[in-house]
């Protein structure tokens, strides 16, 4: 099935934003870690870094800004 063109626009924004946090190097080594079988026993650090919560933020903070655009109407 092919990517949407929102689907794909919305993943390079996240690549952008792991990048400006400098994140992207580190899910990078985390994704080929876990590629080779390594088990991670201690991610808080990096999840609790400032720099992945300001991304987590951003993140979440321009979905919603996209819902608001394009609301989704069920029913």
């Amino acid at each position: 099935m092919p990517i949407k063109k929102s689907e794909r626009r919305q993943s390079m924004d996240d690549l952008r934003h792991a990048e400006y946090y400098n994140l992207q190097p580190i899910f990078d080594d985390l994704y080929a870690k876990s590629k080779n079988g390594e088990i991670f026993n201690d991610l808080m650090n990096t999840i609790l870094s400032e720099e992945n919560i300001m991304l987590a933020y951003r993140n979440i903070k321009n979905r919603n800004d996209q819902t608001v655009r394009n609301p989704v109407h069920l029913g």
